[in-house]
């Protein structure tokens, strides 16, 4: 092999060795700042629309429909070979890379009937089950989820009287500390008898009876439940009718189940009947009393609540979002000129209290994220001084993409044969 030809080749793969080391490089830089981006982003908007409902002002909402990033590196090598006497030892190598700017993004106004549909319409006591079953802080979920607790005064009495028995034993003192509780941000509430808990941070008072009301249901053991139901689907069948393999594959696509049903004295047939399950709730240490969610229609047209029963009425994701805009507006603009203050959530077995949700002005250093609104800037501040804000942020978000459309979370459909 003649010298020209090995400096060319050595040329060319220290060439493609560049650019192909160049191209990786920058691809997983760009990947993970396109991430970092979307993050910022999320939040932000999210934080945003938080400071104008503190404001009372409307809300807005966009997204990223959908990011192209296009490969922001090229390259050329030329490389020119003289001829003539002294062509072995002139010779001219010149590489080039160009960078450029290849993202584009088309961003999405949320705005349509159905959205509105999903973002206004409460959550269902099915999604308060799947995070309190994935180890969601209980107290974050009974603050984010529940807007209000009626009650008959015959059921209000006897959750006091459960609870104040319970509340003697020593394995529940730090539970039962809130119940005690007189005061809060430096009032003293007045301790009156009420059938309607309002979980209304802009007045520490009703918050505070809210949170008092919500401790003794916790001491009773207050739970989500499942309230299986089959309803029939047709004329019962004969035994001979049901056969048929592929007839039983058609019941498998429509989520059916057939029953055998016996009865004495009378041939065995079939019954097609559709399950459901519904979720509500219960007190596990007072089940005498009837616990329903408000989508369960546990208050009658009137809007009264049964005898002996207490409803839980269930935040929106709207309805979430607006939350921690009162919550933002205690801190830093309370009504009617009370107190300034941060209302805080019990977490972990010494019941240890936590920030729900730390606003302040301007951006401190390290701060978690910051938004501008009206010339103002407003930040989540740094872990030291947030408490549990960017968690509650991450559940309002998830809440809000779930139910942003109003669909459910998904199920496992099965055909099953009972009787068998």
């Amino acid at each position: 092999m003649s010298q020209h030809q090995c400096l060319l080749r050595a040329v060319c793969a220290v060439s493609a060795l560049t650019l192909g080391a160049c191209a990786s490089f920058e691809l997983a830089e760009r990947a993970t700042n396109y991430n970092l981006s979307f993050e910022q982003t999320s939040n932000r908007l999210m934080l945003l629309n938080a400071v104008r409902a503190s404001k009372r002002y409307p809300l807005y909402f966009t997204r990223f429909n959908l990011i192209r990033a296009t490969s922001p590196v090229s390259g050329t090598a030329r490389l020119d070979l003289p001829f003539g006497g002294d062509a072995q030892s002139n010779f001219n190598f010149a590489p080039s890379i160009t960078l450029s700017d290849g993202t584009t993004f088309d961003l999405q106004v949320l705005d349509d009937q159905d959205f509105y549909k999903g973002i206004l319409s409460p959550i269902t006591a099915k999604t308060f089950d799947f995070y309190l079953k994935r180890g969601w802080p209980k107290d974050m979920l009974f603050h984010l989820f529940i807007q209000k607790i009626e009650v008959t005064e015959v059921a209000r009495m006897n959750v006091i009287k459960e609870s104040d028995t319970l509340c003697l034993k020593s394995e529940n003192e730090k539970k039962c500390k809130r119940i005690s509780q007189h005061q809060i941000a430096g009032l003293t509430c007045e301790r009156k008898p009420t059938t309607r808990y309002l979980n209304y941070p802009s007045n520490p008072c009703s918050l505070l009876r809210f949170q008092q009301f919500m401790t003794r249901l916790r001491v009773l053991d207050f739970d989500t439940k499942t309230i299986s139901s089959r309803g029939e689907i047709g004329p019962s069948l004969a035994v001979k009718d049901v056969g048929n393999l592929e007839d039983l594959v058609e019941v498998g696509k429509s989520d059916l189940q057939l029953t055998l049903i016996k009865i004495p004295g009378q041939p065995d047939k079939y019954e097609l009947r559709k399950p459901s399950v519904k979720f509500g709730f219960t007190l596990r240490k007072l089940e005498k009393l009837n616990v329903s969610g408000s989508e369960e229609g546990g208050a009658d047209s009137k809007g009264k609540t049964p005898a002996g029963e207490i409803t839980i009425f269930l935040n929106s994701p709207q309805g979430m979002i607006f939350y921690l805009g009162e919550v933002m507006r205690s801190q830093l603009m309370p009504d009617f000129g009370g107190p300034s203050y941060i209302p805080q959530i019990t977490l972990g077995p010494d019941r240890e209290n936590h920030r729900l949700f730390t606003v302040v002005t301007g951006e401190p250093a390290g701060s978690a994220v910051s938004v501008e609104h009206e010339g103002t800037t407003y930040s989540i501040p740094s872990v030291r001084d947030r408490g549990v804000s960017m968690q509650v942020l991450a559940l309002v978000s998830q809440v809000f993409a779930i139910l942003k459309k109003s669909q459910a979370i998904p199920t496992t459909q099965a055909v099953t044969l009972i009787g068998q």
